[in-house]
């Protein structure tokens, strides 16, 4: 599968382990399906609006969430007092009613959805105040009801502080301000509460709280991940469609540009660790193995508690051992005279010794490690394929072979070109299974 896919246009969605499957059939009695019929159910019954995103035709995460919990009667007996819960299928391939098709694209660019399945919650007019999807370990009803429910009440303090700030003046309706959209998302705030950061502003623009700086930090890190991100997938795309990539895939972007955001808003804690996950992504597309070990010894050495309003963050980055971390990046220092093993070490790290605490989904764009390992690996291959090239036949197989040990690396650049294109090129298929580990054989097994 992986030799003859790993060139598909949409090859992305397998590296995150998911597969197409049949639909699900979903049931329609406990959901509605139109924002509209939602916003005038939840206002009417005095609810707050469950929004499930997700792609049933294909997403293997979205059709466990919907198996595993959603569909199931202890669920809705539990949200169901709270919520009126919306299903927005907007992956769904099958037919749909005339215009469903497009509204569900256009909620779903207004939420800024890009990761299935998320779940969002919102006040009656559906204004959102948390998201989350498939969460690891949780797959019963109750338990993902109890993952819910703080964010509920998050919404509901949100909801009481910006009740309090409508008719007072003052620092009084600031604290409130601040105090609601302390609650929220950065990303929801920046995109559906503008009028009450405009209003915040001219309240306070001596900005005691420090919420605004929070805020405009958050949003211009947010706005160069993204741009990565989709400067990486331009990339991905062209190799998908049989084009070499060799060097840069982000090259529009350099280290310093997030460097330019740390200092201008003199980051700290866990937006500084994850500003630094931005800028090792970047130094890793460079080749700049030692300034990546810099930066990865920094992300270690970051205090990195979450603040008051850092609490609502999608994305949080967790170190389970710090020792071990600190451990193996000194290990990794050691390698400078060998760039390949540096490399190999650093890729290492990542998959190992960092973890970002984010839901489980589908084709995620949040600015997470999966990148990283996509850059690394397609950077670890050009670097082996370099290293070896003085070899011939018999003995480059042998050495790439060597190269690919012990390092579990994705099918997109460089890879799926070593495994299924230049190890058959030189000793043919058969052969080449003798040298590759495993885990790469069954790649042309596929």
């Amino acid at each position: 599968m992986q030799c003859r896919r790993f060139r598909q246009k949409w090859a992305a969605f397998l590296l995150w382990g998911f597969v197409i499957s049949p639909a699900l059939a979903w049931a329609d009695d406990d959901w509605v399906h139109e924002f509209d019929d939602a916003t005038a159910a939840a206002k009417q019954q005095g609810k707050d609006i469950l929004i499930d995103f997700s792609g049933t035709d294909w997403c293997l995460p979205c059709q466990s969430l919907w198996k595993e919990t959603l569909s199931k009667h202890e669920f809705i007996e539990l949200a169901a007092p709270r919520f009126v819960l919306l299903d927005i299928d907007n992956l769904a391939v099958g037919a749909m009613p005339k215009g469903r098709k497009e509204r569900y694209e256009a909620l779903q660019k207004q939420y800024g959805i890009q990761a299935f399945p998320t779940i969002v919650l919102t006040t009656a007019d559906g204004l959102p105040y948390a998201a989350t999807g498939l969460v690891e370990k949780i797959n019963n009803p109750r338990e993902y009801w109890q993952h819910l429910e703080p964010l509920f009440e998050r919404g509901q303090k949100f909801k009481a502080a910006l009740a309090t700030s409508g008719g007072q003046q003052g620092l009084t309706s600031a604290k409130s301000i601040v105090d609601a959209l302390a609650e929220v998302r950065p990303d929801f705030v920046a995109r559906f509460y503008q009028d009450k950061l405009d209003q915040l502003r001219k309240l306070k623009p001596s900005d005691e709280t420090g919420y605004l700086a929070f805020l405009d930090s958050r949003t211009e890190l947010l706005a160069l991940e993204w741009k990565l991100h989709d400067g990486f997938l331009a990339t991905y795309d062209k190799w998908a469609d049989g084009q070499t990539i060799k060097g840069r895939w982000v090259p529009a972007f350099a280290p310093q540009d997030v460097d330019k955001i740390i200092a201008k808003y003199r980051l700290r804690g866990a937006a500084l660790q994850e500003a630094l996950l931005v800028r090792l992504f970047l130094e890793i597309d460079a080749g700049q193995g030692p300034q990546s070990l810099r930066s990865l010894e920094a992300i270690g050495n970051v205090d990195a508690t979450l603040s008051r309003f850092e609490r609502a963050n999608f994305v949080q980055i967790s170190i389970p051992s710090v020792e071990e971390f600190r451990r193996h990046v000194g290990a990794a220092r050691l390698l400078s005279n060998e760039p390949l093993a540096q490399l190999r070490s650093i890729y290492n790290i990542l998959r190992s010794n960092i973890k970002c605490v984010t839901p489980t989904s589908c084709c995620n764009h949040s600015f997470t490690t999966q990148l990283h390992y996509l850059v690394a690996g397609a950077a670890y291959g050009e670097l082996l394929l370099n290293s070896t090239a003085h070899l011939q036949n018999d003995a480059r197989a042998q050495a790439i072979g060597e190269g690919l040990k012990d390092i579990e690396l994705y099918a997109n650049g460089s890879i799926g070109r070593i495994v299924c294109e230049v190890m058959p090129e030189l000793v043919g298929k058969e052969a080449a299974k003798k040298y590759l580990p495993p885990r790469y054989v069954n790649w042309l097994d596929d």
